[in-house]
């Protein structure tokens, strides 16, 4: 007979077992919902989506050949226009955006689970690692080419891992299928090259453990890198007729690299003109120290090492690649992919000695604690990415007293030119952040400002000279949320 105490012990787990589960559910729900909210409040809109809206509504066609052909704009992949000319509607756009963006995690959970069998706790330690990342909370340019590309490239590895894992049949299809989609995603985004060499050093790796037949590893290799260069011509169809056109795109929308801005790809902290954060690692995915604590975790916990390796080659070759001197925080993306993957159990007991599995069990606390951690530490930084769009949309919603309050101080100073740099998308207040009084020192002007736009860090220091007497800025007043300032240029301009 079972004993009743083995029974209490089978219940416990069960009841364990379900509720890492539901806590799963629960926050891919709770991230879903969120975003979903956000992101099909369309009237807020950042001007990078309003000028590539513009953009495709100029573009005129005599027939479907010269869509299919066009060009590479702004150096991202031809298929990126394509797809935004034939959808156009940004609800639309938004909403497969969004579809993206949550797939994202899904996918960590389907590998960790269905392919690894991960217990889920651990899933449930992935989860709280990627939504700790304030990238994972995107509320940019959500229509960009980012999102989009990303979750292609992310469907090219997880085709690739299941094929691999699961040895099915009709493999070398897949492996083909899998290429075209990582090469459509770098012919729209060229950083998105990435997650080839996670998946290739992760299968070339892996077979060289298993001591594969090196002409099977061959034949996968071909394949798949065929699939990648179809994908990529696919994604830009004006290779074939005008490659020049294609390079030009390219290198116009780009800067060379150069190992002196490394540093700035992990410690950069920047606020975008339009509000947008666009720091390094340390302020948009996860702070540098922490994840190299994560990294050596995963080198000492993960039964599999070739997983941490692939993903450390992965991880250094995006952050060598986006050392340049224009670089953006979202350049980054990828890593919200590739660094859950680093949480894994220890591996079973019965393949340690005691000595082996109490440094295992301190090390697994040590990483469930690091990454509890991360999570406090970087929530600051989440909620600064949800309420950048949120203050948006307040302001949008409350510009009926901005209207107001900057009409009664045009009136009052009427030789002062208005500049208003209170935020994007309000009706009769054009956001002015490149002209006056910055770009011209010439003209005196009445500067508004919003509390959101005090966030950019050269709005913050204009309002802080003009309560400094003698300075060209000076305080008028603070009303309905609005600051004003007066800039008077020197004279001696």
């Amino acid at each position: 007979m079972i004993s009743f105490n083995k029974i209490c012990e089978k219940i416990k787990f069960i009841n364990k077992d379900k509720t890492f589960k539901y806590v799963v559910i629960l926050l891919l729900i709770l991230y879903s919902l969120s975003l979903l909210i956000i992101y099909c409040i369309t009237k807020a809109k950042v001007p990078d989506e309003i000028w590539f809206l513009n953009l495709v509504k100029k573009l005129s066609f005599n027939n479907y050949k010269e869509v299919l052909f066009m060009q590479n704009y702004l150096g991202y992949g031809a298929l990126y226009w394509i797809f935004l000319y034939t959808v156009k509607k940004i609800i639309w756009l938004r909403l497969i955006a969004w579809v993206c963006i949550v797939l994202a995690p899904v996918s960590v959970i389907f590998i960790q689970k269905k392919l690894f069998d991960f217990p889920l706790k651990y899933i449930l330690l992935s989860v709280i690692l990627y939504l700790s990342f304030p990238c994972a909370w995107f509320t940019g340019k959500i229509i960009g080419p980012e999102l989009y590309s990303n979750m292609l490239a992310i469907a090219g590895c997880v085709l690739a891992l299941y094929v691999y894992t699961k040895k099915v049949r009709l493999s070398y299809i897949l492996y083909l299928l899998a290429g075209i989609l990582l090469g459509l995603s770098v012919g729209i985004k060229l950083y998105n090259i990435t997650f080839c060499l996670f998946i290739g050093s992760y299968i070339l790796l892996s077979d060289l453990k298993n001591k594969i037949n090196f002409l099977n590893t061959f034949k996968k290799a071909i394949i798949t890198s065929v699939g990648a260069i179809t994908g990529f011509i696919l994604s830009n169809l004006i290779i074939l007729t005008s490659v020049s056109t294609f390079i030009f795109n390219l290198k116009k929308y780009s800067t060379p690299f150069n190992i002196k801005y490394f540093s700035n790809v992990i410690f950069k902290k920047y606020i975008e003109w339009d509000l947008l954060s666009s720091g390094g690692l340390n302020h948009f995915i996860i702070p540098f120290y922490i994840l190299l604590v994560i990294f050596i975790l995963s080198f000492i916990l993960h039964k599999n090492k070739i997983m941490p390796v692939s993903i450390f080659i992965s991880t250094l070759f995006l952050i060598i690649m986006c050392s340049r001197s224009r670089f953006l925080g979202w350049y980054l993306m990828p890593l919200t992919f590739f660094l859950p993957l680093l949480i894994t159990p220890p591996p079973p007991r019965s393949q340690q000695h005691t000595s082996q599995n109490n440094f295992n069990k301190i090390c697994n606390y040590i990483l469930i604690i690091t990454v509890l951690l991360n999570a406090l530490i970087m929530s600051p930084k989440v909620y600064a990415q949800l309420s950048t769009k949120i203050k948006t949309m307040i302001n949008i919603k409350n510009q009926e007293k901005y209207i107001a309050v900057t009409k009664k101080y045009n009136e009052i100073y009427k030789d002062y030119k208005p500049v208003y740099v209170l935020d994007m998308g309000l009706k009769s207040l054009p956001y002015m952040h490149f002209l006056p009084p910055r770009f011209n020192g010439k003209k005196k002007a009445i500067v508004y400002f919003s509390e959101h736009a005090k966030d950019h860090k050269m709005h913050g220091n204009i309002i802080k000279a003009s309560m400094t007497p003698n300075n060209q800025y000076k305080f008028v007043t603070k009303e309905d949320g609005v600051t004003v300032v007066l800039f008077t240029p020197q004279k001696n301009n």
